[in-house]
């Protein structure tokens, strides 16, 4: 049951520098002095291709998967890290 929360609280953390870091790159991405927080890069796998993955004449699927990570972000995950220590 311990490990199961502490599980989920180490995902929250993270998951929510994520989402803190994407909203705050973005607002920052406008200010001249803050805009080497944006900076990152993007990992895709078959995202954009124009056809479907599997044709099944019935159902055509197309599976992607997009993940853009900024400066920002990694500050913050780690941030989230060591906030997760000292609460654990």
């Amino acid at each position: 049951m311990q490990k199961s929360k502490n599980f989920f609280l180490l995902l929250f953390f993270v998951l929510a520098a994520l989402v803190i870091g994407g909203l705050v790159s973005e607002l920052t991405a406008g200010i001249p002095w803050l805009k080497w927080l944006t900076y990152g890069q993007s990992i895709a796998f078959n995202s954009d291709s124009a056809g479907p993955l599997i044709d099944l004449q019935i159902i055509q699927l197309n599976f992607g998967f997009r993940m853009q990570i900024s400066v920002l972000q990694i500050i913050l995950i780690v941030a989230a890290l060591l906030i997760y220590r000292k609460v654990r």
